[in-house]
């Protein structure tokens, strides 16, 4: 990602309605399909600059791999995570089985992500469990994928098959930010509008996500968690992300 989309993910992850709904709904699904106990083994690949790992460790001991050296050094100094600096999958320096692996919206940033979710799935117990997010619906994309480096935005479909085809039993896949899919919908389609109408259509985007004004971000807050109401009895068909909780077939 580019430097501005880090220094933002650190000032957002508490304060934006969307992080802060995001980091409930994998808390919240990890506590329904992990195994059963307290002292769980969990790599969280890619989520340094998330508050995610350390709220993890409520489970048990949780690693974290992350390739850039600013954001090891911060989580490090700021966070007390444990941290290894590495290139997921091409370099991974920890040792499974793990009982549960997450990757939050990491998969779109991999070249491959074939080979990554093979990599995942070795480094699992059998019938380890693999939680991940992903952004959804390829006609959302635009300048803001550009700043973060995704390779893609998935469908259902596509994650479901990448799944199942690196070795993994999908237990449950649902969209998610479906609520608000007309409204981001909007606003990246005026975001991309002003950035031609400025005429800095061939620069280099910058990651530009903050909170709206304070009763918006409380309103969205509201909506996003009537939605994860929604989700503990019920998918939806569509929206802008996926997430997803698999288990290692073997």
């Amino acid at each position: 990602m580019e430097r501005s989309a880090y220094r933002r993910y650190f000032e957002l992850e508490t304060s934006h309605f969307w992080r802060v709904a995001k980091r409930r709904l994998v808390l919240e699904w990890l506590g329904r399909y992990a195994p059963a106990g307290d002292g769980l083994r969990i790599l969280d690949i890619g989520g340094a600059c998330s508050v995610i790992p350390t709220e993890l460790a409520r489970w048990g001991e949780v690693e974290v791999l992350e390739g850039d050296e600013d954001t090891v050094r911060f989580a490090r100094e700021a966070m007390g995570v444990n941290i290894h600096q590495a290139w997921f999958p091409d370099d991974v320096p920890v040792k499974g089985p793990y009982d549960a692996v997450t990757m939050l919206d990491v998969l779109e940033h991999m070249p491959d992500d074939a080979k990554s979710l093979r990599s995942a799935r070795e480094l699992l117990k059998p019938n380890g469990i693999l939680l991940c997010t992903v952004p959804a619906l390829k006609w959302l994309w635009s300048e803001h994928d550009v700043a973060l480096h995704h390779h893609r935005r998935y469908s259902r479909g596509e994650l479901v098959r990448a799944l199942d085809l690196a070795g993994f039993r999908v237990e449950r896949v649902s969209y998610y930010t479906s609520l608000l899919l007309p409204a981001l919908a909007l606003q990246r389609l005026a975001s991309g509008l002003r950035r031609a109408l400025a005429g800095r259509a061939s620069g280099q985007p910058q990651y530009d996500v903050r909170p709206p004004g304070l009763g918006l971000n409380r309103l969205f807050g509201w909506v996003m968690s009537a939605e994860r109401l929604w989700l503990r009895v019920a998918s939806l068909p569509v929206g802008s992300s996926i997430i997803a909780v698999c288990y290692r077939r073997d």
